[in-house]
């Protein structure tokens, strides 16, 4: 199990890595944006870490998020508009 530091949703977050699976809190969803829910929230350093985790993690990875449905890493990158949209 490895855990990496990717800061901006909160100063602590983090994803946790444990074989092909990614927990990863209120980084990421399968659809949608978390972005804006929390009063300490970095949207810049958010963008930055969802960047690091892209270049990071496998697209074979299984997200597992703080809320909602779990998602293969490949999918969230093609089909989550919200994210693609932040990211610009």
């Amino acid at each position: 199990m490895d855990i990496y530091n990717l800061p901006g949703h909160s100063p602590g977050s983090c994803v946790i890595k444990s074989d092909s699976y990614l927990f990863t809190g209120d980084i990421i969803y399968k659809n949608g944006l978390g972005a804006g829910s929390i009063p300490k929230e970095d949207k810049l350093l958010l963008k930055q870490s969802i960047l690091i985790f892209f270049n990071t993690f496998d697209d074979i990875d299984l997200v597992l998020p703080g809320h909602g449905e779990s998602e293969f890493l490949l999918n969230i990158k093609n089909n989550n508009l919200d994210l693609k949209n932040f990211l610009l």
